[in-house]
């Protein structure tokens, strides 16, 4: 008896079809809550139903292919927006087509030779400098308890380089006392954009602020362990401090201290964290390490803004 041919199994197809995406885009969203925060996932959905909604509206409406992803940057690149917002759009879309290849449903990512536009060199948001932190950390009456909260926020951000939407999400429980004296703490906080958490360092001195506002707001010393780092009260019922609420403060105290220029806003602190500890030789994957930057490059981006101001050619013209 002769044998039959062995067949392979037949290759993935090399396009997607309209009607079947929101689909897959379902599928891949449902997969993505196990490993992005909220805020994330919804920025990815907010690209996608944008990609779908375009590709709704052609007509005729083509296969998702190479060319079609092509054509969709090109699209991009006629609307209004910045750089990085559109680099965040083909990083999705990108992410999207190594799904679908991974499920078997493409052959090849559609989206893989899709070059996005360069992000620009120089930091859209500016740093404070040592004088103005000072001011900055001078401008709160502490006797007030609500400023006092609003000085210590502003510590933390400035000393460990912690965003306002990852401190928003910190619980009591998150800070852990280490060394044999317990004067410093790791606060665990859960990173932009992952459902990973990392850690933050608080030396001493910050530890100690920290310490001094959570003991005038709990006064018996009862710290509930599920009670958020920072909280705002309405009508006397005490609740976590939403980012937004965060930011309006921080704006409020940079006002309060003079501190006006352009490119200075609440992110500020937070890029004054990582510039503060490259001024003093830190090295720059322990800054990294500390701002929580996914790579390496993003940190240098830091580093090569401070490093054009500081080493100018247009110095040396002074001549004429």
């Amino acid at each position: 008896m002769s044998e039959q041919p062995s067949t392979s199994p037949a290759a993935p197809p090399s396009a997607l079809n309209y009607d079947e995406a929101a689909t897959w885009v379902t599928q891949y969203l449902s997969g993505c809550e196990v490993e992005l925060a909220a805020e994330t996932l919804d920025t990815y959905r907010r690209k996608l139903s944008r990609f779908l909604s375009w590709w709704a509206g052609l007509t005729p409406r083509p296969l998702c292919t190479a060319q079609l992803a092509f054509r969709y940057a090109r699209h991009l690149e006629d609307q209004s927006g910045s750089s990085r917002s559109h680099n965040l759009h083909f990083a999705v879309l990108r992410r999207w087509g190594w799904y679908l290849v991974t499920q078997g449903r493409l052959e090849t990512n559609p989206w893989q030779r899709v070059v996005p536009p360069r992000q620009p060199v120089q930091l859209s948001t500016d740093w404070l400098v040592f004088r103005e932190i000072k001011r900055l950390l001078q401008s709160f009456d502490c006797d007030k308890l609500s400023q006092h909260r609003d000085a210590v926020l502003c510590r933390l951000m400035l000393k460990t380089g912690a965003r306002e939407t990852e401190l928003a999400r910190a619980r009591l429980k998150d800070l852990r006392p280490i060394g044999p004296d317990g004067t410093e703490a790791w606060l665990t906080l859960q990173s932009k954009g992952k459902q990973t958490e990392e850690p933050v360092l608080l030396v001493a001195s910050l530890k100690q602020d920290l310490d001094d506002y959570l003991r005038r707001r709990y006064p018996s010393g009862a710290y509930p362990s599920d009670a958020p780092l920072f909280t705002t009260y309405t009508d006397d019922d005490e609740r976590p401090m939403p980012p937004r609420e965060m930011r309006r403060r921080i704006t409020a105290a940079l006002r309060r201290a003079g501190i006006k220029r352009p490119g200075i806003t609440p992110l500020s602190l937070r890029h004054t964290a990582g510039k503060q500890a490259l001024a003093k030789k830190a090295p720059p994957v322990a800054v990294q390490e500390m701002l929580r930057h996914e790579h390496i490059r993003t940190t240098k981006r830091l580093i090569d803004q401070e490093h054009r101001r500081a080493t100018a050619a247009e110095r040396f013209l002074s001549h004429y």
